[in-house]
């Protein structure tokens, strides 16, 4: 069994090897020497994903800010 695993590894490493070389190229084309992003298309996939992301935080906000207005006002009229 140890055998078989090791033999996996190792087959799945001659796989994905050279898949690492074109991470570091991909890279290369993205960020350039000073890491500053260059590239348009992932400066716009960032900003949408961002965009995207604020406007979920927006409806959750109003969503839960509902929810406990209408508990307030549904305990407000049972003051002990």
């Amino acid at each position: 069994m140890k055998f078989r695993m090791s033999l996996l590894a190792t087959a799945l490493l001659l796989v994905l090897a050279p898949l690492s070389r074109a991470q570091v190229n991909c890279n290369a084309q993205i960020i350039d020497q000073t890491g500053q992003i260059r590239n348009p298309q992932v400066i716009t996939a960032a900003s949408a994903g961002l965009a995207a992301g604020a406007a979920i935080n927006y409806d959750l906000i109003l969503e839960e800010t509902g929810q406990a207005a209408e508990k307030r006002h549904a305990t407000a009229g049972h003051v002990a």
